[in-house]
């Protein structure tokens, strides 16, 4: 039982550790992408933050970009749970 307390401990601070702020960088380069193929201009990634006083606002798109993101998140956890299975 302690083996698997341990092993649940290592996944999940992964994920935190290392998917999270990927996927939070993946989002806003989605973003940024997506504005540019909609605007024609590239914003900068600072622009498209919610957080920054005067950022870019488009909420269509960074729904699409959003769910994108969210998507290729769920495929890389279920990704990983397959390779812990064949490796266990």
């Amino acid at each position: 039982m302690a083996v698997s307390v341990a092993f649940g401990l290592i996944v999940i601070t992964l994920i935190i550790l290392v998917l999270l702020p990927v996927l939070l960088i993946l989002s806003n380069r989605l973003k940024v992408a997506a504005l540019g193929l909609w605007n024609g201009v590239t914003p900068a990634y600072r622009d498209v933050e919610p957080a920054v006083p005067g950022s870019i606002r488009n909420m269509p798109l960074y729904l699409f970009a959003s769910v994108l993101s969210l998507g290729l998140g769920v495929g890389l956890v279920m990704l990983l749970m397959r390779l812990s299975t064949i490796v266990l």
